[in-house]
């Protein structure tokens, strides 16, 4: 692999692996978050159980996931999802049919439940 870009090398390959999968996935779901593959499979799985899902594709970083985003427009059988992070105050959300913005600041938050955390600092108080 080229050190000056492993990032770019390692997009490549994932996206490599994602064409060579494609009879395995009804639609391929590109995220940024390495490592939660399993986690939006589970999460994506439940949403939409009639669509054949095997695997999810990470990419480096969310200019990665929106570079391939735009690259990939027309395709209708490739899907991008980032973290709202600061994008929305930051003014920095692309508007892009194919990429989807979590409407929270990670994937994790959507574990975060209200009357937990009330429960939690009643006990520890």
């Amino acid at each position: 692999m080229n050190k000056l870009f492993p990032e770019l090398q390692m997009d490549i390959f994932t996206e490599g692996i994602a064409f060579l999968n494609q009879q395995f996935n009804d639609i391929s779901f590109f995220v940024e978050d390495k490592g939660k593959e399993n986690l939006y499979h589970v999460i994506l799985s439940s949403l939409f159980p009639n669509i054949k899902l095997h695997n999810i594709y990470t990419l480096t970083g969310v200019k990665s996931v929106i570079i391939r985003a735009k690259r990939n427009l027309n395709n209708k059988k490739k899907v991008y999802i980032v973290d709202q992070d600061f994008s929305h105050i930051l003014n920095k959300k692309e508007n892009l049919c194919n990429l989807f913005y979590l409407k929270r600041y990670s994937i994790e938050n959507y574990f975060l439940e209200k009357n937990a955390i009330i429960d939690y600092l009643i006990e520890e108080g």
